[in-house]
């Protein structure tokens, strides 16, 4: 379990490269571990599943997230499952698949609701806002990040919340609205510099 926490800790950093071998390395332990290590196994496989949809390998990601998203419906690790839930809806929107991408999600969405969740739908929604994005239905995505932004800000959740104010300032560019995109866009660089997020920077 520290190789997989330093292995996160490294991804909030965007530090892909030095992450790799950590989570390899802890890949190899849970998998010689057997049935001892099916938890960590699919941590980790989401966590190397997610640093493939990053590197563009979608032919390796959603081969890591089943196998992790099969090992957590099995172990009945509701908090997994949405993860890699999540990741899939990721890799599905970068390769322009937005049907199997709003399917993820609104899964991942209807778990989160069922489990309590409040980080998890607050991820869902806005995923489900950038989507919208990215089909062009503005007013839409609007009305889902603003969604998401509000639970994260009252549950604390600044990484989430500099992300969400980044979609929302792509979407103020999309309308011409350079006033409210230098807002959102100024807004997330502060918090992503404050907590060190680098690939949010």
């Amino acid at each position: 379990w520290a190789l997989l926490q330093l292995a996160s800790m490294i991804y909030k950093r965007s530090d892909y490269e030095e992450l790799r071998p950590y989570a390899e390395e802890a890949l190899s332990i849970w998998r010689g571990l057997g049935r001892d290590g099916r938890s960590g196994l699919a941590h980790t496989l989401g966590l190397l599943g997610d640093l493939a949809i990053y590197e563009g390998d979608y032919e390796q990601a959603p081969v890591l997230i089943q196998e992790a998203a099969a090992i957590f419906r099995e172990l009945d690790d509701g908090h997994g499952l949405g993860y890699v839930l999540l990741l899939s809806s990721w890799a599905a929107m970068r390769t322009g698949d937005y049907t199997d991408a709003t399917a993820r999600l609104e899964e991942y969405r209807a778990l989160t609701e069922r489990i309590g969740d409040s980080q998890g739908n607050a991820f869902a929604l806005s995923g489900l806002g950038e989507v919208a994005v990215r089909q062009g239905d503005y007013e839409r995505a609007i009305a889902l990040l603003e969604e998401s932004l509000r639970i994260n800000r009252a549950r604390g959740y600044q990484w989430s919340v500099g992300t969400v104010l980044g979609t929302l300032g792509w979407v103020a560019l999309a309308q011409r609205d350079t006033a409210r995109m230098r807002a959102h866009l100024g807004e997330s660089l502060a918090i992503r510099l404050d907590i060190g997020d680098q690939g949010g920077i």
